[in-house]
Parts: C-alpha cells; structure tokens; sequence
C-alpha cells in the first residue's frame, strides 16, 4: 500500500500534468497561426471541425469520416484534424501520434512553415507522452532547425521546452533547467512586445513546465519560488486583446490549485489557504473540470472529509460524462479517493478502492495488449489496402501516360509531317520563283552583252569614219587621254572624276572579260588587263566599284557563277563536281558562292528548273 507522501506526490503530479496539458491543447490548437474559426454554413469545413476538436472531439471525428468518404477536403487536413482530436480533445496519444506522422509523412505538410511546426509540435509531444522519448528529442532537433532557419523565435523557444522535458526524463536534468529558463526568457521578451495572446500562452506553458520539473525534482521551494514570475505571466496573458473567453480564469484556477498545494507541503498553511481561496473564488472552480483543483491542496492540508466530498461529486461526473475504465480515472480519481479514506482511517473503503484499482489495472493492460493486437491487424489491413490501390494507380498511371505519350507523338508527328510539308512547299515555290529571276538576270546579261557590242562596234566604224575626215581624234586616243588625266588625280578625287569615256572603257573591258572568256582562264591576272588598256591600279579599282558595284575578285566570282548557271541549264546531266571544275572553282566554293549569291543550293536551283521545264 502507498504510503502518504507518495501518494501526494502521485496526486501534485497529476495536478501539474493536467495544467500543462490544458496548456498544450490550447497552444497547439493556436500553433499554425490559423485564426479562430468563423462561422461558416458547412459544418464539414475544416474550421469548423477544427472549431469542436476541444469540445466535441467525438462529433468532429464522425464529422472527418464523412468528410473523407465524400472526398470534401484533402488527405492532409483530415489527418491533421485527426491529430488535434485525438491529442487535444481525447487525449488520446496513440492514435494522435498515428494521424499526426500521416500528416507529417505528406508533401503539404511543408508548405507552410507556421503549419508544419505546429503539426511537429504535436507529434513531439505524442512521442513523449507514449515513453518514446528518443523520437521526440529527434523530432525536436528537426523542429529547432526548421525554425531557427525560418527565423521564427518563438516556435523555436517552444521545440525547447519539448526538448528539455526529454532531457529530463533522461535525467539530464541541469541541461534541461538551463533549456527551460532561455526558453522562457525568450518567450517573456517575445510575450512583452506582442499583442497576440498565444505568444503569451506560449510563456505560461514554459514557466509551467519548469515548474513541473523542479517539482517531480523535489525542489518544491524553487518551484514555489516561481509563483511572482507566473502571476506576471498570467497579467501579460490577460492584458491581450485577441484572449479567447474563459482562458486567464481557467489558468489561474490551475495555478492556483498546484501552488496552494505545494505550499501546504512545505508547511506554509496562511499562503496555501490564501490561494485556495483565490482559486474558489474564479468561475472555472465552479465547473465540474475546476472544482477539483481543490482537492489537492485538501489532502495536503489533511482535510480529508472534504476533499473526500469534492471527490465524490467528481465521481459522479466521471461516471455520466468520462470512460471511468481509464488510467486518468485512476490516477486523477481513485488514487485521491483512496489517500482519503486512508486519512480517514477507512481501511475497509481504503482496501476496496485499492482492490478497484488493481483490477482496473489489470483491465486496462488486458485492454492495451487486445487494442495494440487489433492497431496492429488495422495497421497491416490499411497497408495491404493502400499497396494495392497504389498498384491499381500505378498501373492505371502507366496505362494513362503510355496511352497520353503514344497521343501525343502522333499529334507531334502529324504536326511535324505538316510543318515540313508546307515548308518543302514553300522552299520549291521560293526556288521556282528565284530560278526564273536569276534565269532572267542571265538572259538580260546577255542580252546587254550584245547590245554592248553593238554599240562598241558602231563606235569603232564612227572613229574610222573620223579618221579619215579629221574632223576629231580617234576614240582611242580620246580615251587614253582620259586615263592618263584621270590617272594623274589623286585616289580621293578621282571618283568625281569618272566621264562618259571612262564608262565606254569599263564597257570595253567587260566586253573582252566576257567575250574572250577570260574568266575561265586560271593564268588571267587584273595586271594583264591593267597592262592592255594601260590604266592604273586605282583607276582599275575605281571603274570596278562604280560600274560592276564589286571589287574586281568579287567580279571575276559572279562572271564563273553566271557561267556555270549556263553550264547547268545546257547540261542537266553533268554533276555539280564537273560544272565547278568547268567554271574554275573548287566543289567548296562553288556551293558556298552559289547560295550566298542566289539564296539557294545548286540542287536546288536544278529542282527549280526541272520543275519549270515539266510546266512547259
């Protein structure tokens, strides 16, 4: 049988745990940064399921089933949701920390990082409050991470908290004090200068943390110590503008309750009853949840019949609103009843209660293995289930994207056929065209050829007829006058200077060019030509960029390109190597000149002609 102080001990911790977790549940609610729900028409949102997850966690559970079977929000908020029922209505660790690693498993999970944290903020204490006190402090780190690079002080105050309640059930416990005061200094700047009253729930959750764990430590004196600074924290709290109603009065019953407890066993009776008066005089005392604030202190302070009063009337609560087949009912309940009856000296409804326990005990173990054996069946089932509508999707997937690929080559493929169809249309129709132009721009060369020589022949009989009659000098020597007066001028001026006859002397020089072909001949040299009309290198040069609108190369280039568009029109049979040698150029040369010249290859430029011969 439990001797006294163990039995205190066991009740203030309970006391303490249930402050914290009303903490917990509040703050975690709030964690997102989601504002209270508003009212909305559809009792299937998730602000309003998220509304009822503290006060109806039942009805919104129901509520997210039909939710999920008509497909009304996504995978992530349901499990979400999921998560706050279970750990903030229900309490109920296991299954929150199931539906919370679902969420976190998700990619939606991080696309806010508000979201995520409060979410990891839970997980962290699901893990913690099932023993699995490694996950926890691994999640932690993960969170403090998340936050400090996200530059969110506050949440990363709060992952140190959580991480300090690990180190402590480590037994790291200076490590932890050390963590629990920076966080709840960080947290009282941060709830000092804001004006939102979770930043400040915030602080009231680290200050009551610290003091759960001086206590569980035994230092009842330091964690008494604290109480001025949490009177502080609870002004800052009620000073917010945003507090949701009923919110200070409840955390100053709580406090209230654990402190007037611990002073009654450190013997400080006037304050204990001091505080116990505060705390009967909040309005939460007078719910059925405040009431029992009282008890504590009333056992330390030995007043065994009235606590025994305030039990009964718990009691009776418990059996028409709770599972009274529950480790809170008999640790929060039973175990106070028990201590009672002892201080009593009932040792008859002692034993009976002690008997209770035992055998609600052994139930509640029975229950777990029974409930741990069916998660784990549910576990498997749900997992054969989602593998083989994964492969069921995957197969469909692959059947979709082959079926969507193989759609969209084919319309890619048409298109393309269609493109290069218009386009080899376009390039014959361009080519056709281009080949009459430059079929045309032979036939006027040629035409002018002979005009040219016409007119040079004509030329020639009128300066024989002069001759004879010496009426004037002969053309030739009006012309080498000409180039020797133009050749005397300096390259600058003699541009301006070009006459009549220098323009009869670029004509001479085409017509010996194109009728002597001396284009074709590889020995052929602008000196040769310089030489036989007697004309000097910069009135060579000029005559060529004023009358051929080329340099004199440039020239000689267009007179074998002209001529090897003859070659191909008289001989559609010779290949484009032997039309090249023909025209005195290499295979590369002539490609290149010929389609920088005619916008077009050689092949097609044979294309054009075939096809317009074939029109004829």
């Amino acid at each position: 049988m439990l001797n006294d102080g163990d039995i205190m001990k066991n009740i203030l911790l309970y006391i303490i745990g249930i402050f914290i977790l009303l903490t917990v549940s509040i703050t975690s609610g709030c964690g997102s940064g989601e504002s209270r729900p508003e009212a909305d028409d559809s009792i299937y949102s998730a602000e309003y399921i998220y509304s009822i997850t503290i006060g109806h966690p039942e009805r919104a559970l129901a509520l997210l089933d039909t939710v999920e079977q008509k497909n009304l929000l996504s995978k992530f908020d349901i499990a979400r949701l999921r998560n706050l029922a279970y750990h903030i209505g229900l309490s109920d660790y296991k299954n929150a920390l199931r539906y919370g690693l679902e969420a976190y498993s998700m990619p939606e999970s991080r696309e806010d990082a508000l979201v995520f944290l409060s979410l990891l903020e839970i997980i962290v204490d699901d893990y913690h409050q099932n023993g699995n006190y490694e996950e926890s402090v691994r999640l932690c780190i993960e969170g403090l991470k998340i936050a400090s690079d996200s530059l969110l002080r506050i949440q990363e105050a709060n992952f140190d908290v959580s991480l300090a309640e690990n180190l402590w059930e480590f037994g790291r416990k200076e490590e932890a004090y050390v963590k629990l005061g920076e966080a709840a200094d960080i947290l009282e700047k941060e709830a000092v200068q804001s004006s939102l009253f979770k930043t400040a729930d915030d602080y009231v959750y680290s200050l009551g943390s610290y003091i759960q764990t001086l206590y569980g430590d035994g230092r009842y004196r330091d964690a008494i110590a604290m109480l001025p600074r949490f009177e502080r924290a609870m002004d800052c709290l009620e000073s917010k503008d945003d507090i949701p109603d009923g919110l200070v009065d409840m955390r100053r019953a709580s406090a209230y309750g654990a402190f007037a407890c611990m002073l009654a066993l450190e013997g400080d009776y006037g304050k204990a009853d001091e505080l116990s008066r505060k705390l009967m005089a909040t309005d939460y005392f007078q719910t059925p949840d405040g009431a029992q604030f009282i008890v504590p202190y009333l056992l330390a302070r030995k007043r065994y019949a009235e606590a025994l009063m305030y039990i009964k009337d718990e009691k009776k609560y418990w059996q028409a609103n709770a599972d009274t087949l529950s480790y809170d009912y008999i640790y929060g309940h039973l175990r106070r009843e028990q201590e009672a009856y002892i201080g009593l000296n009932k040792t008859a409804e002692a034993l009976r209660v002690a008997n209770t326990i035992q055998q609600m005990s052994d139930t509640l173990r029975e229950r777990d293995r029974s409930t741990k054996a069916l998660e784990l069946a549910e576990i498997y089932k749900t997992q054969e289930q989602a593998l083989q509508l994964e492969q069921q999707s995957a197969s469909i997937l692959i059947r979709n994207i082959i079926i969507g690929s193989a759609l969209i080559f084919i319309i890619l493929a048409f298109v393309f056929i269609i493109r290069i169809l218009r386009y080899n249309k376009t390039i014959r129709r361009k080519n056709k065209v281009m080949v009459k132009t430059i079929d045309e721009l032979i036939g006027y060369k040629d035409e002018l050829f002979e005009r040219q020589e016409e007119v040079l022949q004509l030329r020639k009989e009128l300066a024989d007829a002069k001759k004879k009659t010496d009426i004037e000098a002969p053309l030739t020597e009006t012309t080498e006058n000409n180039v020797e007066s133009a050749s005397s001028e300096s390259p600058e001026n003699s541009e301006s200077l070009l006459t009549e006859g220098d323009k009869t002397l670029f004509i001479r020089m085409n017509h010996e060019i194109q009728a002597r072909r001396l284009y074709l001949n590889p020995n052929f040299s602008r000196k040769d030509l310089m030489a036989e009309f007697k004309i000097s290198a910069n009135k060579f040069a000029l005559l060529f960029k004023e009358f051929a609108g080329c340099t004199f190369s440039q020239y000689i280039q267009n007179c074998r390109l002209d001529y090897a568009v003859k070659l191909m029109r008289e001989n559609p049979q010779w290949n484009f190597d032997a039309i090249a040698k023909e025209a005195q150029m290499s295979n590369g040369a002539f490609y290149s000149h010929f389609k920088r010249r005619f916008g077009m290859s050689p092949s097609d430029f044979r294309a054009g002609e075939a096809s317009i011969s074939s029109e004829v």
